[in-house]
């Protein structure tokens, strides 16, 4: 079992430290193993669905990276992108989030601003 979790942990060292379930599932990782790094306090929770490894540094903004890992292709826009800038002293009340009408994935908790397909060109 201890070879499992090691592979778990080397999945998620190479992914960048956090991963949503799905994806975890889809590199390889058994939920019941994920369960057992959670336990083991060898993971955290960040949010339903989304882990980071234990030994990371705290993330200074958890709203953001459960969006990003939730909705990859989405873009941080109005107070969350200002805050996370430091342009404004406004604490949004949520994190926003621009995705095309085409995404497929939608999260609950965040505030998500679809646009159509020829506003959401990357420059």
């Amino acid at each position: 079992m201890r070879h499992t979790s090691n592979k778990a942990l080397s999945i998620f060292r190479r992914k960048g430290g956090v991963l949503h379930t799905a994806e975890a599932v889809r590199g390889g990782i058994h939920p019941r193993t994920l369960y057992k790094l959670r336990d083991e306090n060898q993971v955290v929770q960040i949010s339903r669905g989304v882990y980071r490894l234990a030994d990371l540094p705290e993330i200074t903004n958890p709203d953001l990276v459960t969006v990003a890992t939730r909705i990859p292709d989405s873009i941080v826009c109005l107070i969350s992108a200002l805050a996370f800038h430091e342009i404004t002293t406004e604490i949004p009340c949520c994190a926003s989030a621009r995705i095309e009408t085409t995404a497929s994935r939608l999260s609950t908790a965040q505030s998500i601003h679809v646009l159509e397909r020829q506003l959401f060109r990357r420059r």
